[in-house]
């Protein structure tokens, strides 16, 4: 699956009105892995850091 629709569709998961505290920060520690960059940590699940730009256009 390419990095921009993993992202997407966790961010739509995200989004979700009845999860948990708990749900909502593991979607959102998955999101900066996906994202990756210095939101990563050096466990980037992808070798390039995504960007608004490329989210947008793809």
């Amino acid at each position: 699956m390419a990095q921009t629709a993993l992202y997407r569709l966790y961010q739509a998961e995200h989004a979700r009105s009845d999860l948990t505290g708990l749900q909502l920060d593991a979607l959102a520690d998955a999101l900066d892995l996906i994202w990756g960059g210095g939101w990563a940590k050096g466990q980037a699940l992808f070798g390039q850091a995504l960007s608004q730009e490329r989210l947008d256009s793809e």
